[in-house]
């Protein structure tokens, strides 16, 4: 009995391999509030259910002000009522060496400019491409004077 035991152990650690080994990154930058360029429906109508939106590839900086990258996203309407407006909101953001694609549930009030007043929520990060390739982790928003803030901690596998 003891033999099969040991005999067991020995072909669990031949075929388990080397754990792979995560990393955990942290990378913050900001961008102006991006300017929608198109919408299904009808545009001059409320937003109804479905409605699709689309938002221009636009500039991202880091904290001291140096263009990083690029960022744009769609949003698509999954949720009303009367007052607000749910959305799945998808963004991809381009830096040299690969993109992250960050994705989640938006609630906006119905009539306002969501990007007017300062609000905080966060969105799950699915993905990556080249050095950020299988990123996993939180994108951390923070909207304030004018600028939308996305702090980035996600983990990827070495």
């Amino acid at each position: 009995m003891r033999r099969l035991v040991l005999i067991s152990l020995a072909l669990l650690a031949i075929t388990a391999g080397p754990a792979a080994a995560s990393t955990t990154h942290t990378l913050t930058f900001k961008s102006r509030p991006w300017h929608q360029v198109k919408m299904t429906g009808d545009p001059a109508a409320a937003p109804v259910m479905g409605d699709m939106f689309a938002y221009e590839q636009s500039p991202l900086y880091n904290l001291s002000g140096k263009r990083i990258g690029t960022g744009a996203a769609t949003s698509t309407a999954v949720g009303m009522s009367s007052s607000t407006m749910s959305v799945l909101l998808s963004s991809v953001f381009s830096f040299s060496g690969g993109q992250i694609l960050s994705s989640g549930m938006q609630v906006n009030t119905m009539g306002t400019n969501p990007l007017s007043k300062a609000v905080t929520f966060s969105r799950a990060i699915t993905g990556g491409t080249g050095r950020y390739a299988g990123a996993r982790g939180v994108d951390a928003i923070v909207v304030k004077n004018g600028w939308v803030t996305h702090t980035l901690t996600y983990t990827t596998m070495n």
